[in-house]
């Protein structure tokens, strides 16, 4: 299913994926997103300048922020459903299923996270670090690439996690177009 609303901790995770983006107007890159008067896909959009030659950077497609005119409308499909690399945040405590979210033809990766809840009873004085858990699910085929997952997939949010998931998101989009193309 895909999400209509974007909660708290849904926006802290946006914020350390990237930043808000106007797209009326934008020149940049611009991942299919319309920025256009029309903005058909919505006013909005999280972006990240990897500052390098090499890369325009990374537009998400974010269903909470592209418009949805009932469950027959394709916009959030043709834009979620052809990307290569899903970055999807849990907050249903339930497994993770690619079933769940979408049937696509081209989705190859699932990098799943969920925000690990602090236990009850902490009574530390300071409030506990964010943290999250990480899953990446792999459409058969598609081979696992580097950077891996710790052995215990949990990560404190730090700048070592948000250069992590990055880096990860990138290598395998670079996995995939230089295998699967």
């Amino acid at each position: 299913m895909l999400a209509d609303s974007i909660s708290p901790d849904y926006q802290e995770l946006l914020d350390l994926l990237g930043s808000r983006l106007d797209l009326l107007g934008h020149t940049g890159y611009n991942g299919g997103l319309d920025v256009s008067a029309k903005l058909a896909t919505g006013p909005s959009a999280i972006f990240r300048d990897l500052k390098t030659e090499q890369s325009p950077g990374i537009m998400y497609h974010v269903s909470a922020l592209i418009p949805s005119r009932g469950p027959a409308d394709p916009t959030r499909k043709r834009h979620i459903g052809n990307d290569v690399v899903v970055v999807v945040f849990n907050e249903s405590g339930r497994p993770f299923h690619p079933s769940v979210v979408m049937k696509s033809h081209f989705t190859h990766v699932y990098v799943v996270i969920e925000k690990v809840k602090p236990k009850a009873g902490d009574s530390s004085a300071a409030a506990p670090p964010t943290k999250y858990k990480v899953e990446v699910v792999l459409r058969e085929g598609v081979a696992l690439v580097p950077p891996y997952l710790p052995v215990e997939p949990v990560f404190v949010k730090a700048s070592r996690f948000e250069q992590w998931l990055i880096c990860k998101c990138t290598c395998l989009l670079r996995f995939w177009f230089c295998y699967f193309l």
